[in-house]
């Protein structure tokens, strides 16, 4: 934890915890004025400047939205710093503006709502697994090498345990619907979203594999200008949801 406050006081994961703040703001916010739940998260909405708010907005009711973004916070925290460190900060982005915007267009077309974050964290999961096995198989020795086993078994558990909660929110959330229904909304969501971060893998893959062979040769990796001018872009998220805000 020590080692993620510090990358990110340096710029390295900035992304995922601007990501994090936002999503913390906007649901608190939302709770505590509701008439921000017409603002944002609207995933059906026709207004085009919401399209990315879904990510940021935990919607429902109190208590299944502390929970989604309690949940969110943790995967991203293990998940999206990790990812971020290992893609570097402009492939970042560039990967989380392309999923979000695929994932959205694809269940836009069907009665599925958005997972706010969870469907971006599940995108990471195949990043995750192929640095895992990249980082074994050249032998490397990062920070998170020490993490290899909690790593694997995170991934592994959030594959299981996330859809079949889900599951269970369908029911909670829209009522006595059928066991099938509530299935194809608690899976089809992971599903697309886990789909789409294997083809970002193949991707990002040749940035990943860079940047773990230069923490295998234990230097120190100095960032492109790309990196430093996506490091500004992200500090465009809070300036976006206000843009949302005041344009609402």
């Amino acid at each position: 934890m020590i080692d993620q406050i510090r990358d990110t006081f340096n710029g390295k994961t900035t992304g995922t915890y601007m990501l994090i703040l936002c999503s913390l703001g906007i649901t608190i916010a939302a709770m505590l004025f509701p008439n921000l739940q017409n603002v944002y998260g609207l995933f059906h909405s026709e207004a085009e400047l919401k399209f990315f708010t879904y990510l940021f907005y935990h919607g429902f009711d109190e208590g299944s939205s502390m929970i989604h973004l309690i949940l969110n916070i943790t995967l991203l925290i293990m998940i999206g710093n990790f990812c971020e460190k290992i893609m570097g900060r402009f492939v970042f982005l560039v990967h989380m503006t392309a999923v979000a915007t695929i994932y959205a267009l694809i269940l836009r077309q069907t009665d599925i709502w958005h997972l706010a974050a969870t469907g971006y964290t599940f995108s990471l999961f195949p990043v995750v697994q192929y640095a895992l096995y990249e980082s074994r198989r050249i032998k490397t020795r990062s920070i998170y090498d020490d993490h290899y086993r909690l790593l694997k078994l995170l991934t592994i558990i959030a594959l299981i345990v996330v859809p079949i909660i889900n599951i269970f929110l369908q029911f909670f959330l829209r009522g006595n619907i059928p066991y099938s229904e509530a299935a194809y909304h608690g899976l089809i969501p992971f599903a697309v979203a886990y789909s789409i971060g294997i083809v970002g893998m193949l991707v990002v893959r040749p940035f990943v594999k860079r940047k773990l062979r230069v923490f295998h040769k234990k230097k120190k990796f100095v960032e492109s200008n790309l990196d430093k001018a996506a490091g500004f872009v992200i500090y465009l998220m809070p300036a976006y949801l206000l843009v949302v805000f005041l344009a609402s």
